[in-house]
């Protein structure tokens, strides 16, 4: 993902975006950055706080939607954390 939308992502964060809210399938930002391969997001998702095991309507895990979707650096980053399915 472009530097610019990790600082987008830096400055909503700062201005109290809620990072644990889910949309209508009990998706994270978490859940999002780890599907569509964006590891910086989510390195700075997990930086200030973001659950790496929250599960969604389905019972995924951010990780289960990262390896699903082939987020090979995303899947990195959140095992890196201690993520698990």
């Amino acid at each position: 993902m472009s530097k610019g939308r990790t600082e987008i992502a830096e400055v909503l964060i700062s201005h109290g975006a809620n990072i644990h809210a889910k949309n209508y399938e009990g998706n994270t930002p978490l859940s999002v950055a780890a599907t569509y391969d964006t590891p910086e997001i989510a390195e700075l998702l997990i930086s200030h706080g973001a659950n790496i095991n929250e599960k969604n309507k389905y019972e995924f895990t951010p990780l289960d939607l990262a390896t699903s979707r082939f987020s090979k650096e995303t899947t990195k980053v959140l095992k890196s954390h201690g993520a698990r399915n």
